[in-house]
């Protein structure tokens, strides 16, 4: 998949106004759609930061297809901050990006731990 240039690494601010936009008009440009965004653990850090907001407002703007999903990682420092996290530490997860994006949009997300809770 990656020598038909089908993954693609990106490194850069996820939660400025250049990176995530320009990757979007990038793939809209070629007339295809973003199914799957592996985001490992980089919300850690948008969410220590308080940029966890702009990197959700971005990736709204990617032409993502209907059954896209966020791919992510927890690590320990999950269950010390969550009561009930669901998504098991260490091991990949996912998430619907549209329905996760709705939920965003609707303000029910704050904390890592509602990152988790809709991570299966």
């Amino acid at each position: 998949m990656q020598l038909a240039n089908r993954i693609v690494p990106v490194v850069g601010d996820f939660a400025g106004d250049r990176t995530l936009r320009s990757i979007g008009d990038y793939v809209r440009r070629y007339g295809n759609t973003i199914d799957v965004f592996y985001t490992s653990n980089v919300e850690q850090y948008l969410f220590m930061d308080d940029l966890w907001r702009q990197f959700y407002d971005n990736v709204a703007t990617l032409p993502i297809s209907q059954d896209a999903i966020f791919v992510r990682t927890f690590f320990g420092s999950l269950m010390r901050q969550c009561s009930n996290p669901r998504a098991p530490i260490r091991t990949p997860v996912t998430s619907s990006i549209a329905e996760f994006l709705v939920t965003h949009r609707r303000g029910e997300i704050e904390t890592r731990c509602a990152v988790a809770e809709l991570s299966r």
